[in-house]
């Protein structure tokens, strides 16, 4: 059985003034991961996202299987 990591469900994400998603994302242990996007803005708003620079506004954040709303992310993770 796969180990969750992450999970994130219908996660709004803020860049700069607005608000972009629904975003849904699932990361498992030893799985190798890549993000494909249609649109190089929503690239660089994933990127920023996972370096930080961008908060989840909303939505549902799990990590190792406790959830979690989103300010432990903007907070903690």
């Amino acid at each position: 059985m796969k180990e969750e990591l992450i999970r994130i469900e219908d996660g709004i994400i803020k860049q700069g003034k607005s608000l972009r998603g629904p975003f849904f994302f699932h990361l498992y242990k030893g799985e190798i991961s890549g993000i494909v996007t249609d649109n190089f803005e929503d690239r660089k708003l994933i990127e920023n996202f996972f370096a930080k620079q961008n908060g989840l506004m909303s939505g549902t954040f799990f990590y190792k299987g406790e959830k979690y709303n989103s300010q432990f992310y903007n907070s903690e993770v």
